[in-house]
């Protein structure tokens, strides 16, 4: 027995299965618009499931890969700069295990196997262990892939459902970076103080050394930008925009970030 159900404005076919408690859905990729399409849709399908003698797809079945193709070609389109990223975690890490799967068949317990298995793989560059917050760039684009999804009715709810508890901790590494990093205040005076280093790059690093300035960020900033008598003695130095060397375009930071630094 199987049925047309409504999800917003599209139509899924929806049937039972042996121990389960709600019915399963196929999207037919049609609108509540289009109902005599979906039934004429649905008849094939029973039909097909009869001679079958076990569940068949709807002729729309959309597949992992397929989908994620478009959704970075979308993304590209709109000028989402880390499409290059995205598309290369898919590619490596999310095509060659679950590419082929229908996307509205792939379940939570599914994707949680995959991304508590993404700890254990190997990076080609090194050849060690995926490092902690590269595991964390992954799945948040699988999250966002299922989003995209979840707002297209190509699958009804998403099952990436995993939490912070079964992706690798890195903090106790990233922190032992930090203390290996970094510059002295000594090192900094003579970064930013040495004559025989270029003015203009002495004034690069004293704007990122001194308030934490992106490079993008300080590398675009302007007289304009500078208030020498902002308020008891301090300047005030605007952070609003920044380069970014891949689109080559001035863009906006995140947030408007104001720095007061003492004239």
């Amino acid at each position: 027995m199987a049925w047309l159900k409504r999800r917003g404005e599209k139509l899924y076919i929806a049937f039972m299965e042996p121990g389960r408690k709600h019915p399963r859905l196929l999207t037919t990729g049609l609108d509540v618009s289009q109902r005599a399409e979906a039934e004429e849709l649905l008849r094939e399908w029973e039909r097909g499931r009869r001679e079958a003698g076990k569940a068949v797809h709807a002729p729309t079945t959309l597949t992992l890969q397929a989908w994620g193709e478009k959704w970075i070609a979308g993304r590209k389109a709109r000028g989402v700069l880390d499409w290059v990223h995205e598309e290369s975690h898919l590619r490596h890490h999310v095509y060659p295990l679950i590419g082929a799967r229908p996307l509205g068949e792939i379940t939570k317990g599914e994707l949680l196997d995959w991304v508590r298995s993404l700890a254990a793989r190997m990076s080609r560059e090194t050849g060690r262990p995926l490092a902690p917050k590269y595991v964390k760039r992954i799945q948040a684009t699988m999250k966002m892939l299922f989003k995209e999804a979840v707002k297209r009715d190509l699958v009804p709810v998403t099952p990436c459902v995993w939490d912070a508890t079964d992706l690798p901790r890195g903090e106790d590494l990233d922190a032992a970076r930090a203390l290996e990093g970094g510059f002295s205040a000594e090192q900094v005076g003579w970064i930013i103080g040495d004559p025989r280093i270029p003015a203009d790059r002495r004034m690069l690093y004293a704007l990122e050394l001194l308030t934490g300035m992106r490079t993008g960020e300080a590398a675009i900033r302007r007289w304009k930008d500078w208030t020498p008598d902002f308020h008891g003695g301090l300047g005030r130095l605007v952070v609003a925009t920044a380069w970014c060397g891949r689109s080559r375009s001035l863009m906006e930071t995140r947030t408007a970030s104001l720095l007061s630094i003492a004239a």
